[in-house]
C-alpha cells in the first residue's frame, strides 16, 4: 500500500490503491467550487450562528449552490477512476429534477 504511478492516471497523478487522487484533488480545487462552498458556509454561518437572515440569500442561495457543489463532488468521485471524466446531461438533469422536486415540493 502506498503511492505508485498508475497508467489510468495518464502518468500525471499518483494512485492510491488504484484510485487516481490527482483528478479528484484537481476537481475539488476548482475556483468555482471553492467560491460556492465559501458562499454556502458564510450564508449558513450568518443564519445559524448570528441569526442574520439576508432575504434573497436566505430564500434562494442554498438552492442555487447545491447544484455546483453536489455535481462537483460527484464528478470528483468519478475522477477517482478516470481523471478526464466529464459529466453528461444524463448525469446533470436527474440531479436538477430531484432537487427541483425536493426544494419546491417537499421543502417549500
Amino acid at each position: 500500500m502506498g503511492f505508485s504511478r498508475d497508467f489510468r492516471c495518464n502518468n500525471l497523478g499518483f494512485s492510491l490503491d488504484g484510485y487516481c487522487v490527482f483528478g479528484m484533488i484537481k476537481t475539488l480545487s476548482n475556483p468555482v467550487f471553492l467560491v460556492c462552498i465559501s458562499l454556502a458556509n458564510c450564508n449558513q454561518g450568518l443564519e445559524k450562528l448570528f441569526g442574520i437572515f439576508i432575504p434573497v440569500a436566505h430564500s434562494y442561495l442554498d438552492d442555487v449552490l447545491c447544484f455546483p457543489i453536489d455535481l462537483t463532488i460527484g464528478l470528483a468521485a468519478y475522477r477517482l477512476h478516470d481523471q478526464n471524466y466529464k459529466l453528461t446531461a444524463w448525469h446533470i438533469w436527474p440531479v436538477v429534477l430531484f432537487y427541483a422536486l425536493y426544494f419546491e415540493w417537499y421543502l417549500p
